[in-house]
């Protein structure tokens, strides 16, 4: 912190130039030349910002890494965009993007099953082919700080006035996307929301208008996020690196993705998210992931890092809820 410069003792009002002094017409000079040279520079349009390398603490400098697509059957794709500083391991930015018509989007919440299981826990309990964190809960390990709630279960019925964004689906009718993201200040929210059976409230990081909406600063971390892209594809994020909220968001919107909403639903070594490969296809083992092989197949489990020593999570830490995906037909 800056130290507070202090006044002397027994000084007066700092004492200024007159602007008819010698000192007083010099200083009008500098002034003009300063005001001639901001007027006549090129003005730095919005469309050519780019943020720079600096506002990515913790990253190499040089060109954003390219995410990797892997297709892993029909409608599923994983991406893997190497995210660390010298030294720090294999920390990914990693992402499933569905296509939600083939998929099946359920939450599986502790209060409902009687405990909480770690990601790779709900992954075997529940046969589910992926998941992520549901989003932030209270001190009593249960209760999303939001609205959260199955057609069989209420986990908190009550909405949070300051979360902007639900993750629905269920829909009850058809006509209505199988997955997607309502935001509280688009028309219509309310009516969409009570025509889907399942739904879960956070926070947004950007809107669908691509603006970011956290706040500059705060505490670097590994955060886990739920988002749409233009086409209707529901993504899971999750972003490895301790970064700043504002500084992640900035980094999403670099990549190609055409994003639409993100809601941001854990931070810190708690983020998390899983998939299961299946097949003759499977890899054994993914960068920055915990593999477990299980039948036909192998469970893939990332986790947040620690924010002071950027060492891996606990992936068999418990966690009260999270959105778990089936491939349609499966139960």
């Amino acid at each position: 912190m800056n130290a507070i410069r202090r006044q002397a003792p027994g000084r007066g009002r700092e004492c200024r130039p007159g602007p008819f002094s010698v000192r007083g017409k010099l200083l009008r000079l500098v002034w003009g030349f300063c005001l001639c040279l901001a007027v006549c520079s090129p003005v730095r349009t919005e469309a050519s910002a780019q943020p720079a390398q600096e506002d990515l603490p913790g990253l190499d400098r040089g060109p954003l890494p390219e995410i990797v697509w892997s297709g892993l059957r029909p409608g599923l794709e994983l991406g893997l965009a190497p995210l660390s500083a010298k030294g720090e391991g294999d920390a990914c930015c990693v992402f499933l993007r569905f296509a939600p018509r083939l998929f099946s989007f359920g939450l599986y919440m502790a209060s409902a099953d009687g405990a909480a299981h770690s990601l790779r826990g709900w992954a075997e309990k529940g046969d589910l082919l992926a998941g992520i964190n549901a989003g932030m809960y209270l001190p009593d390990q249960l209760t999303s700080i939001g609205l959260m709630r199955t057609r069989g279960h209420v986990n908190n019925g009550r909405p949070g006035s300051r979360l902007g964004g639900f993750f629905v689906s269920d829909p009850g009718e058809r006509g209505l996307p199988p997955a997607d993201i309502l935001e509280h200040d688009v028309e219509g929210w309310e009516s969409r929301l009570n025509r889907y059976g399942q739904a879960v409230q956070n926070y947004r990081l950007i809107n669908g208008r691509g603006r970011i909406l956290w706040p500059e600063g705060g505490q670097a971390h590994s955060i886990a996020a739920v988002g749409k892209d233009r086409q209707g594809r529901i993504l899971f994020i999750l972003g490895q690196q301790p970064l700043p909220a504002a500084t992640f968001a900035r980094l999403l919107k670099r990549f190609p993705l055409d994003l639409g909403p993100v809601l941001y639903v854990e931070g810190g070594a708690q983020a998390g998210l899983f998939v299961r490969e299946t097949g003759r296809g499977a890899m054994p083992s993914r960068p920055g992931a915990s593999s477990h092989a299980q039948g036909d197949g192998v469970i893939h489990v990332w986790k947040g890092r620690l924010d002071l020593l950027r060492t891996r999570g606990n992936p068999d830490a418990p966690l009260p809820n999270i959105i778990g995906v089936r491939a349609l037909g499966k139960r």
